[in-house]
C-alpha cells in the first residue's frame, strides 16, 4: 500500500482529500438532487393513490438519511485527521438551532419539534461544529423517537457552560447498549445497535474538540434524553 502511494505521489493527505471529494460531489450531489425531486413530487401529489404517496415518502426518507450520513462521515474524517479545528465565535442558541435544522428535514418532521424560546442566549463556540453536533441529535430523535412523537430541543446555562438537550418519546435505549451509543462504526459496535452509529459519533467528535461532553439519560416518562455540553472558553 505504502509503495503504491509513493509511486503515484499520493500520500495519506491526498487520499483523504480524494475521499472527501468523492463523498461531497460524487455521492452527495446526486442524492441531494433526488431529495429535491421527491420534494417536488410530494407537493404535486394529490393523495389519490396512497401507494404512490408512500413510495415518495420512502425514497425521500432514504435520501435524507444517506445525505446526513455522508455529511457526518466527511466531517468525522476532517476532525479525526486534524484538518478541521475549532473556530470559536460569538453566536446565539437560536442561530445554532436554525443552522442545525437546515438540510433535508421533511415539513412534518419539523412540525414535531419543540424548540427553545426566541429569547437570545449567547454562546461562544464553533457555530458549524456545534450545529452539526446538534443536527445529529435531532435527527436521531426524529428517527428513533416514535413516528408521531414530539421531539423537544432545549438549551440552558450550566455553570460555566451551555447545555443542549434533545428529548424524544421513543422506546429508549436498553441499558446494555448505552455505553456504545457514541462510538463510531467499529468492531466494538454490534450490528443490531441501530441507535447511535456515525451520527452520534460525530456529535461526540464535534463536542469533544471544544473540550465538552455528551451523554444519554432515560426519561422517567419513557423515551430518551440526549445532551451535549460546551464549556465556556478559558480566559487568560
Amino acid at each position: 500500500m505504502s509503495s503504491s502511494l509513493e509511486k503515484t505521489g499520493e500520500g495519506p493527505a491526498a487520499l483523504i482529500a480524494n475521499v472527501r471529494s468523492l463523498l461531497a460531489h460524487d455521492l452527495k450531489n446526486p442524492l441531494s438532487a433526488a431529495w429535491t425531486v421527491t420534494e417536488l413530487m410530494r407537493e404535486l401529489d394529490d393523495g389519490t393513490d396512497p401507494l404512490v404517496s408512500r413510495n415518495i415518502e420512502i425514497v425521500q426518507s432514504a435520501a435524507s438519511r444517506a445525505i446526513s450520513w455522508i455529511e457526518d462521515v466527511a466531517l468525522t474524517i476532517e476532525l479525526e485527521t486534524g484538518q478541521r479545528t475549532v473556530e470559536r465565535k460569538a453566536t446565539t442558541v437560536q442561530r445554532v438551532v436554525a443552522s442545525a435544522l437546515e438540510g433535508p428535514f421533511r415539513a412534518e418532521d419539523v412540525a414535531r419539534l419543540t424548540l427553545p424560546p426566541p429569547e437570545p442566549m449567547a454562546v461562544e463556540a464553533d457555530p458549524y461544529l456545534l450545529s452539526r453536533g446538534l443536527h445529529a441529535l435531532i435527527t436521531n430523535g426524529l428517527l428513533h423517537g416514535g413516528k408521531r412523537g414530539t421531539v423537544e430541543v432545549e438549551a440552558h446555562r450550566d455553570g460555566d457552560g451551555l447545555v443542549f438537550q434533545v428529548l424524544d418519546q421513543g422506546d429508549g435505549v436498553p441499558e446494555e447498549r448505552r455505553e456504545r451509543l457514541f462510538l463510531p462504526l467499529s468492531s466494538e459496535r454490534r450490528a443490531q445497535d441501530r441507535i447511535g452509529g456515525i451520527g452520534l459519533a460525530v456529535t461526540r467528535a464535534c463536542v469533544e474538540v471544544h473540550g465538552g461532553s455528551v451523554g444519554y439519560e432515560p426519561r422517567d416518562s419513557g423515551g430518551s434524553l440526549f445532551w451535549l455540553r460546551i464549556p465556556d472558553p478559558e480566559r487568560e
